[in-house]
């Protein structure tokens, strides 16, 4: 699985917009695991405290896409809700653009 984009983070984690999306995440990376040793809880809160930091969003990006590599239940599930999101992302962008 390619790693979430960084970009798509930070469009998220900043922004009523992405209340929805960021909620879903919070509780995707809240699952346990068993074969991964990070959950990601910790990437997350550090992009949510500070979420125009795009040097926190990259490692949030890089810390789930190595749990999707160790974890293939969470892969699939990440990439639905990439795939979603991004979906979201973009709508929400054109409402605002012609809004």
């Amino acid at each position: 699985m390619e790693p979430i984009p960084a970009a798509l983070l930070l469009a998220i984690a900043d922004g009523e917009a992405g209340a929805v999306a960021w909620a879903e995440l919070r509780g995707l990376v809240g699952r346990p695991s068993r074969r991964s040793g990070t959950s990601g809880e910790a990437a997350l809160s550090a992009l949510e405290a500070n979420p125009e930091d795009p040097v926190r969003a990259e490692a949030l990006s890089q810390v789930l896409a190595a749990r999707a590599y160790i974890d293939a239940e969470f892969g699939v599930a990440l990439t639905a809700w990439r795939d979603t999101a991004a979906e979201h992302e973009h709508t929400d962008a054109d409402h605002q653009v012609g809004g």
